[in-house]
């Protein structure tokens, strides 16, 4: 298909006037009306917000410049779905040669890769180029680099299939822009603007934390962390302003030309201080102000070698940082990684930097990616603030007890920015833009709210509480930033002259510092014995009290708690006076302490009555033992669930759920979702589930299920027995562990396994298997040996490793037929991979007949439906527990055993005929003949589990829909 009429249009004209468009005096202004305005409307954007949209949601942002000085300024376009951005398109005159210059397709590259967006365009009409923008631009870069398409202007038509394809509103919308980006990703080690810039600030925190600790030897530990942390925080907040034209571009780098670089950098902090009344400048007591004042850093000695590498590579050309769109969200996502680290002094007084010890034991930090967070926030926050007016939200409160670099608490700031605009450019705008307390501003890309409006729903409704001091800088850094968004130094001016007030707000009483998980009762005479360092490092926090939230815990406490609380387990990691303390506190987190359940717990008592909360965790919560008493606190909560079968954090094996809930039980069926992808989750419809079904499975959530497949085996459940009714249950054995056996082993022999044979080499050596050597109906020993004997760590006893019994592999496989069991009465040991099942009486036929039932597609549903860890998709297996509690049906009949019996053995002696058949015809023969038994297999455990054939179809239709 070829362009439209318009397009067409345009074309023709611009080869017309080619010449007079060519000249010099054709400026940018003019081309963005006469072509560029009408080019994107063709693709469906409304550049003009005909639709009357609110500034947070228009589709398209013509931004104006913030400097001149070096020719830098904001794009032309940025490009947006819902107020998030997609793309930017940068403009110059159609005199400038885009295919061959350099600076147009470095800026552009600059601007798109700050804010991490992976296409952008750069156009004169006559040119049209689009860049793949996510690997970092270098100054000297050809034109041509990163460039993915270009055409000439008589060359559109033919093209602009391609354009659209991509780039008009609707294909966005369908979901091509993201497919296009995903198909295309870029060369593998490029890095994105996070990932560079994480590894500048690490860099720049290395050579800060080694000249100060060298320079200034009274330092101790803790203060030259606090130091390093709020020097590169203040650095990087002054170059933030003056890249949005708050603060006038390259003062801060003009501390780094004469001598005294530091003591010129301590004068900008003071007058910072004065300007913005931020907790990040602090440096004397204030009336009616608790935090204590930075005492330090204007004290220090800084070389101006290291602060001229650090400043000097925060502009251009040295850095392509462009921090006019860095978005809070990149920059939480830097500082989350980068606050996962601590400076240690050695015995030398030499500064080393390595992860925090909660990192380390947790094996990382895991930021929350923005699609989850904002989908949280939205749903929350969204029908809280529905039908409501200002007025009536002058008490809504939203938490985040876990907050570290803030995203969740950007997030919803942002959405309340965005509500507030809306409601107020919808209801008598005129009203509201007038007075001393104006709530809205009139800009030249439409209206906005104040600034005084912006730090007035900050502390009114964002509160945060975070163990570590550096996440509260962080947090704090990240709001303040939020809220100076898109002003100017003259939309500032008001403050510091008419208003005598300074621009920023304190949020010494909305971000506090403390362990939300303890409170000040933990101080009893069994923690006396705790050094000051230990006490402060747990750094309780008193929710009722003064320096906590007083005021809002009396007041009905919080309308929405909403976070991703860390996940450690207590035993582990943490004192023994703290696991103490969570036994004796939080009772309904009993048995493996983690601290994301205790966070559960927490979350109980500090969201309000009619609030909304909401959190991320492993979804292991659903099924685990020691969740069982939590699930029965919040089934009656539950409002919706979305269980994340994918690695949403990278570099994780496990898999999230998010949960939604009330402040008090509710009725009605809970709406839930799983998902196996991103595109799944942000696309797919759910289903509904009501919560009375979890009630009688054991307090076991699942919700991959259908209702009626659900009621289906609760039924069946309900006539059976169970396996370990009738059978013997074993785990197997473990060979090495430090300090166990006898005599104990050492770490050599645990390293060395040195108790592994390649070979019998005498009678207490025995085939050993593990879980990969046990399949369905069959064993595939692998070769391993294993010398037998007390000095194995946890050896069992022998005689469960020669008397007859069913093996079944730990790790499950996937429907339909997901348990790997067999039967075997030969001497194999057998690791905690492999779970064992006995008879009392060595009765080789029942355990062929349970070998059979654990290998039918029936238990295959009862496993995913009632197992702890069968909804998994990473390493989804059975546990010792559930394995006994599995339904087994009733029947005492020998026929009926001897039937199952029978069939187990046609099915192993028909899979060794077809592994030994040598012509296609015998292997088909075969594979026909062991369908037909497993399908008789199938329909006998059916049978006698008293299952209907609509019971069966609706299991196998299950089946089948999961092994697509």
């Amino acid at each position: 298909m070829s362009a439209p009429p318009e397009i067409i249009d345009l074309i023709e004209r611009f080869r017309e006037h080619e010449s007079a468009y060519m000249a010099a005096s054709y400026n940018e202004t003019s081309l963005r009306d006469d072509f560029l305005d009408p080019l994107f409307d063709a693709l469906g954007w409304d550049l003009n917000n005909r639709s009357g949209y609110a500034q947070a949601y228009r589709d398209v942002i013509k931004e104006e410049s913030l400097r001149t000085d070096e020719g830098v300024k904001a794009p032309d376009f940025t490009f947006r779905i819902g107020g998030v951005r997609k793309f930017f398109v940068e403009a110059k005159r159609p005199s400038v040669q885009l295919v061959t210059a350099l600076a147009p397709a470095y800026q552009l590259r600059r601007y798109a890769w700050s804010a991490k967006l992976p296409l952008s365009i750069l156009t004169n009409f006559r040119e049209v180029a689009v860049y793949d923008t996510r690997s970092r631009p270098e100054k000297d870069d050809k034109a041509s680099k990163a460039r993915v398409f270009y055409c000439r202007f008589d060359e559109l038509e033919e093209k602009w299939e391609w354009l659209k394809a991509i780039f008009a509103k609707e294909a966005i919308l369908r979901g091509s822009f993201d497919k296009y980006v995903d198909d295309n990703r870029a060369k593998r080690g490029t890095a994105e603007v996070d990932e560079d810039f994480l590894a500048s600030i690490e860099e720049w925190r290395n050579d800060l934390a080694h000249n100060l600790a060298i320079r200034n030897r009274s330092l101790t530990e803790h203060e030259l962390n606090f130091a390093v942390q709020r020097l590169l925080d203040r650095i990087i907040f002054l170059r933030i302003c003056e890249d949005r034209g708050i603060e006038t571009y390259g003062t801060l780098q003009g501390t780094i030309k004469r001598p005294g670089a530091y003591a010129a950098l301590c004068n900008l902090f003071v007058a910072a201080d004065a300007k913005y009344n931020s907790g990040i400048f602090h440096f004397r007591k204030e009336k009616g102000r608790d935090e204590a004042p930075d005492q330090i850093s204007l004290n220090l000695k800084v070389d101006d070698k290291v602060l001229k590498s650090i400043i000097g590579n925060l502009y251009y050309p040295a850095g392509p940082y462009e921090f006019s769109v860095i978005s809070a969200d990149i920059l939480g996502q830097v500082y989350e990684q980068f606050i996962g680290k601590v400076i240690r002094l050695t015995a030398g007084h030499k500064a080393v930097v390595e992860d925090k010890p909660a990192v380390r034991k947790s094996g990382g930090v895991y930021y929350t990616p923005s699609y989850i967070v904002d989908f949280m926030v939205s749903k929350t926050l969204g029908p809280l603030l529905k039908g409501k007016t200002p007025r009536q939200l002058t008490k809504l409160r939203m938490l985040d007890p876990a907050c570290g670099s803030g995203s969740f608490l950007i997030s919803a700031y942002q959405y309340l920015l965005n509500w507030y605009v809306e409601f107020y450019a919808n209801n008598n705008p005129d009203r509201w833009r007038k007075g001393s307390q104006a709530r809205l501003v009139q800009t030249r890309t439409g209206l906005r709210l104040t600034l005084s409006e912006r730090r007035r729903i900050l502390l009114t409704h964002i509160y945060g509480v975070d163990i570590d001091d550096q996440a509260v800088d962080v947090t704090k850094l990240s709001l303040l930033l939020k809220v100076l968004e898109g002003e100017t130094e003259q939309t500032i001016q008001p403050f510091l002259s008419v208003f005598q007030e300074r621009a920023l707000p304190d949020l010494e009483t909305n971000i506090k510092c403390g362990n939300s998980l303890i409170s000040p009762d933990f101080y009893s005479e069994t923690q006396l014995a705790l050094d000051d360092m230990e006490l402060e490092k747990i750094n309780v926090f008193d929710w009722f009290g003064k320096s906590g939230f007083q005021h809002i815990m009396q007041d009905g406490k919080f309308d929405v708690v909403i976070g991703n609380p860390p996940y450690i387990f207590v035993r582990d990691n943490l004192t023994k006076a703290e696991t103490n303390y969570f036994t004796q506190r939080y009772r309904l987190s009993w048995d493996k302490h983690n601290t994301y359940l205790l966070f559960m717990e927490l979350l109980l008592e500090l969201v309000a009555e009619k609030g909304a909360s909401a959190y991320i965790v492993p979804n292991s919560w659903l099924t685990i033992e020691s969740g069982r008493l939590l699930r029965g606190a919040y089934i009656d909560r539950l409002t919706a669930l979305a269980d994340l079968n994918y690695p949403v954090f990278n570099n994780v094996a496990m898999e999230p759920c998010i949960f939604f809930a009330t402040g008090k039980p509710v009725k009605g069926a809970v709406e839930v979702l799983c998902a196996s992808s991103r595109s799944e989750f942000t696309t797919a419809a759910g289903s509904s589930v009501e919560r009375g079904r979890w009630r009688g499975n054991a307090d076991r959530i699942t919700i991959s299920q259908s209702e009626t497949v659900a009621a289906v085996l609760a039924t069946l459940r309900s006539n059976a027995g169970q396996i370990g009714d009738r059978f013997d249950v074993r785990t197997g054995m473990q060979a090495y562990e430090k300090g166990k056996g006898t005599p104990p082993q050492t770490q050599a022999d645990v390293d060395d396994h040195v108790f592994d044979r390649n070979g019998k080499t005498d009678a207490q050596t025995h085939p050993y298997l593990q879980g990969k050597d046990v399949n369905r109906f069959g064993l595939a020993w692998s070769g391993m040996w294993m010398r037998y004997g007390p000095w194995l760590s946890q050896p069992r006893d022998l005689e469960m490793f020669v008397r007859p019994r069913v093996l079944l592999r730990e790790i499950t496989a996937k429907p339909p037929y997901s348990l790997l069991s067999c039967y075997t009465d030969e001497t194999y040991l057998s690791n905690k991979s492999v779970l064992t099942i006995l008879h009392e009486k060595d009765d080789s036929a029942e355990l062929k007949a349970l070998a059979a039932v654990l290998n039918s597609k029936l238990m295959t549903l009862f496993y995913k439906g009632y197992g702890v860890k069968g909804e998994r998709k990473l390493f989804p297996k059975v546990v010792i527990r559930n394995l006994r509690e599995f339904p087994y049906p009733k029947t005492s009949h020998r026929t009926s055993i001897n039937n199952l019996s029978a069939l187990y053995d046609r099915i192993v002696s028909t899979k060794s005929k077809a592994a030994a058949a040598r012509t296609p015809h015998a292997k088909e023969a075969a594979s026909r003949q062991l369908d037909a038994y497993q399908n008789q297999l199938d329909t006998t455990v059916f049978a006698l589990f008293g299952a209907t054939e609509e019971d069966r179809d609706a299991i196998e239709g299950v089946l089948e829909l999961a092994t697509e």
